[in-house]
């Protein structure tokens, strides 16, 4: 049977011919249509909304910040749709894989069910009017953007390229908030998102753990990425509008040459990986009632204000120096000790008031001379030593220790506390003795008739603490776990001699031995 020659409408605008199936998810009905066009002719009609690879990591931030967001999925990889051009240029080759395409303005594409001999059919004709020369296309590559790159710029160009369409003109049923998750769900099953890219995806369009609450509110998650693109995309903070340090600096394009140091060479965070401070040290604490807006500038006041008061010279700085002097621990601890200031007393002041009561100005942040290494083990330690520390002095606003506060880090004034009481029933609130020990040197402790031993705590700068019987140093009835419990010594007289050793930032040690008497 002779084919038809297309109709004039169709010379000029492209025409895609499809079936329509409805798919339900319960309570909305969503209409799909599977069909055909040519890989130039959609090419014309289709692109891709990608963040340009180039884009900094402000115009993302900003992008982000104010909806509708227009460019959210990854860049075209010219490697891949040019191997997809040599491939389907050569004899032999087909390509059956559809792609899957969705409506971004439904002002420009025409869906009408075709009619024969006065009948209507199964076939709907789906016209998409060609875009004005630099003008938004009309339809959006989902999945398969490097098959029509590809494909299109082949010889055989002409050929179909099966498609999914999804779009419900009558219904409303699709929004781009769907058409990202769409984009996000089908991507991971061929080449997963960035991590930055999938959260602040996900973010923009309330997705996953940005979604709102329950009554529309919005969740602690939501107002951390906030923050943090604030942070990234406000050029000028505070009252006076000082220049912002963060500015265009928090990674959100997944390019690692776009990973940037705030202030001299520290303070280099991905948007992920600050969220998750920024979350884990307000947001998601009770009392956490200031605005995204607001905790933002106070970040990058604390940190304008932090490179005043240390003294230290830039290079050799913990928080600004160079790869061989700057420590990652200590610059995340500053802001955990930052966002728990603002949580316990709110915005102050001025920062430089509060950094001086803690003697940042009269310390010494070269920690070189002493930290041996914060990899391995010694970073878990040396992580959960310097969020403490950062986290207590800040919340009390003082220094809380005859040092300062990279000695106190060093192991500087650490102590153990022991507890002895009666050994029998209610013994612990009877005939107590407790002791607070320096964790250095060689120490004797008379307990007296109090055969109940226990430690009960220790200073916040110890990140890891060892006991050992001196005598069976492989037992574990001595052991640290024991002696939390709380240990009943032999009957009266006895002796025993304890090994402490405590572990502090950096792998700094020191070890104590406790000679303990009863009788």
């Amino acid at each position: 049977m002779p084919v038809s020659p297309p109709r004039e409408s169709e010379k000029m605008v492209p025409v895609i011919r499809a079936l329509q199936t409805m798919l339900s998810d319960g309570t909305k009905s969503f209409p799909i249509y599977l069909g055909y066009l040519a890989a130039d002719q959609l090419k014309s009609v289709a692109e891709v909304p990608s963040f340009n690879p180039n884009s900094g990591n402000a115009d993302i931030a900003r992008n982000v910040l104010n909806p509708p967001i227009k460019n959210w999925q990854r860049p075209v990889i010219p490697e891949k749709w040019q191997a997809i051009r040599d491939k389907f240029s050569q004899p032999g080759e087909l390509m059956p894989n559809p792609v899957l395409l969705a409506v971004a303005d439904v002002a420009h594409v025409h869906v009408r069910q075709q009619i024969l001999n006065g009948q209507a059919t199964e076939v709907f004709e789906i016209s998409v009017n060609v875009p004005a020369a630099q003008g938004s296309k009309p339809l959006w590559i989902l999945d398969g953007q490097h098959r029509v790159e590809g494909v299109s710029q082949s010889t055989n160009s002409s050929n179909p390229i099966p498609l999914v369409l999804l779009h419900g003109e009558a219904s409303q049923a699709y929004s781009p908030a769907q058409f990202a998750k769409v984009f996000a769900e089908v991507t991971t099953y061929a080449t997963p998102l960035h991590e930055l890219h999938e959260h602040w995806l996900q973010y923009a369009f309330k997705l996953g753990a940005y979604q709102d609450a329950a009554g529309g509110t919005s969740t602690s998650e939501w107002k951390a990425m906030t923050t943090v693109a604030m942070l990234c995309e406000h050029q000028n903070v505070g009252p006076s509008h000082v220049t912002n340090p963060f500015y265009d600096k928090v990674q959100f394009n997944p390019d690692p040459t776009k990973l940037l140091a705030a202030a001299g060479g520290g303070f280099s965070y991905t948007s992920l990986g600050l969220k998750e401070i920024v979350l884990g040290q307000y947001f998601s604490r009770p009392g956490s009632s200031l605005g995204p807006a607001v905790v933002a500038d106070q970040i990058a006041l604390a940190v304008l204000a932090l490179s005043r008061n240390v003294t230290t010279p830039t290079t050799d700085s913990a928080f600004f120096g160079d790869a061989s002097h700057r420590q990652k621990y200590l610059m995340d601890a500053y802001l955990v000790g930052v966002l728990t200031y603002l949580l316990k007393h709110g915005v102050p002041t001025d920062w430089d008031s509060v950094l001086q009561a803690l003697k940042f100005n009269a310390s010494n942040w070269d920690v070189t001379g002493w930290v041996q290494s914060t990899g391995g083990n010694f970073g878990n330690v040396s992580r959960r030593v310097a969020n403490k520390v950062f986290e207590d002095m800040f919340a009390k606003g003082a220094l809380g220790v005859s040092s300062d506060i990279p000695s106190w880090l060093a192991g500087d004034g650490a102590e153990l506390t022991l507890l002895a009481s009666d050994p029998g029933r209610g013994g612990a609130r009877r005939n107590r003795l407790e002791t607070v020990l320096p964790i250095n040197g060689t120490k004797p402790l008379n307990i007296g008739a109090a055969r109940r031993l226990k430690l009960v705590g220790h200073s916040i700068n110890v990140g890891n603490l060892r006991i050992v019987d001196e005598s069976r140093p492989l037992g574990n009835e001595f052991n640290l776990s024991s002696l939390k419990r709380g240990v009943i010594l032999p009957q009266a007289p006895g002796s025993l001699r304890l090994l402490v050793g405590a572990e502090y930032y950096g792998g700094s040690r020191s070890q104590l031995k406790i000679n303990i008497t009863w009788s």
